[in-house]
């Protein structure tokens, strides 16, 4: 079990880095833009501040499946690979949104890809739990 935790345990590490600078970019982007509440009219705010709330929407949620998933001492592996799926969907999102969707003409490819790693990290997890409940 000590295994699994230490893949949660580097995964959060990450996402926390990530959280920081999403959050840092949400503030230089207002800065920027001279902007205190809401986005301004400004594209680039409005992308900066839905990738780090849809960050804050979706990453909890799949942090405490991870969790769960972990406490219920499964192949190291399958967990391996959900944490670092979660983190390339994470990453892949953020950019999608902040470099490639606020730019003319937008790309929602890095963000369409981003999403669905992390749907997948979500459902398998979620798959994974419900089978594991009837063991």
């Amino acid at each position: 079990m000590t295994e699994n935790f230490n893949f949660i345990s580097l995964t959060f590490f990450i996402l926390s880095v990530l959280f920081i600078y999403l959050s840092k970019h949400v503030i230089d982007t207002r800065r920027k833009f001279k902007v205190r509440y809401g986005d301004g009219g400004h594209r680039e705010l409005q992308a900066a501040i839905r990738a780090h709330g849809n960050f804050c929407e979706y990453t909890p949620f799949a942090a405490i499946l991870l969790i769960l998933f972990a406490q219920q001492e499964t192949n190291q592996w399958i967990l391996a690979i959900l944490c670092l799926l979660l983190i390339a969907g994470r990453i892949t999102h953020a950019y999608g949104i902040i470099k490639l969707e606020a730019a003319e003409p937008p790309n929602f490819k890095a963000r369409v890809i981003g999403m669905y790693l992390t749907f997948a990290v979500l459902i398998i997890s979620a798959i994974f739990l419900l089978i594991l409940s009837f063991m």
